[in-house]
C-alpha cells in the first residue's frame, strides 16, 4: 500500500520537536570540509591546472551563505566549514587580493558532514566543481516509497527547516546493526538511521549504505 510522506513528515515533525538534541548528532554542528585543487577562468585553463600546474590555493574564503560559518583555505587548499546550517545552500569561494568568486549549491543534513574532494574554481562561470561529494549524517526516516525507489529523511535537530533528503534506494544498501537486510517495506516514519552516501549536484543521495537503528 503506497504511504502518504506528508502525514509521515508531520509525525516526524512533531517526534524531533519533542526531543533533545543529542547522540551522534551532538550539538548540531553540520561541517562542509575539503579540498580546492585548481583555479582557472575557463575550462581549459582549469584542466591543466587538475593536472598540476602550480597556482595559489592558500586565503580563500569559503562561506556559507546567509550564515555566520565561513573557513579560509590553507596552502594546501584545505577547508573545514562549521556551523549551524542545513537544507539547500550556497557554498561560496571568494579571495578580495585577486577578485576570485565562485558558487556552489550543496545540501547537506543538520549535524552532518558533507566532503568536497578536489574542488574545480571556474571564476568566468562563477562556478566551483567537486569531483565528488561524500555525505555522512544522521536522520530520521519520513517515508519510503518503494515503487518509486526513494527514501526521504529529514534532519535530527533541524527538522523545523522543513527540508526533506532523497535517497536513491535503487542504489542504497539498507540493514540494520548486525548488518543484516533491511527491506524498504519494513521502514518506518520516525525510525533514526546512520547514512553514508554519494551526495548528488541535485541534492539528492546514492549508493547510500543505510543502517537501521533498532
Amino acid at each position: 500500500m503506497r504511504r502518504k510522506p506528508w502525514a509521515f513528515l508531520a509525525l516526524v515533525m512533531l517526534l524531533v520537536s519533542c526531543a533533545t538534541d543529542g547522540g551522534s548528532s551532538g550539538t548540531g554542528i553540520t561541517s562542509v570540509e575539503g579540498n580546492v585543487a585548481g583555479i582557472a577562468n575557463g575550462g581549459a585553463t582549469m584542466s591543466a591546472l587538475a593536472t598540476g600546474t602550480p597556482t595559489n590555493l592558500a586565503g580563500i574564503e569559503v562561506i556559507v551563505e546567509d550564515t555566520p560559518a565561513a573557513a579560509e583555505t590553507d596552502a594546501d587548499g584545505r577547508f573545514v566549514v562549521r556551523g549551524k546550517f542545513d537544507g539547500r545552500a550556497t557554498l561560496r569561494f571568494r579571495r578580495a587580493a585577486d577578485a576570485l568568486s565562485a558558487q556552489m549549491t550543496i545540501v547537506v543534513p543538520r549535524g552532518g558532514t558533507l566532503t568536497l574532494h578536489d574542488v574545480q574554481i571556474d571564476v568566468a562561470a562563477d562556478a566551483a566543481v567537486a569531483a565528488n561529494r561524500h555525505a555522512v549524517f544522521d536522520a530520521l526516516v519520513a517515508g519510503a516509497d518503494c515503487g518509486a525507489g526513494t527514501l526521504s529523511l529529514v534532519s535530527i535537530g533541524g527538522a523545523e527547516s522543513g527540508y526533506v533528503y532523497k535517497v536513491d534506494l535503487a542504489s542504497a544498501f539498507i540493514h540494520d546493526g548486525d548488518g543484516t537486510a533491511v527491506d524498504c517495506g519494513e521502514l518506518r516514519a520516525s525510525q533514526r538511521v546512520h547514512v553514508e552516501a554519494v551526495a548528488r549536484p541535485d541534492g539528492s543521495f546514492q549508493n547510500a549504505d543505510v543502517e537501521v537503528e533498532q
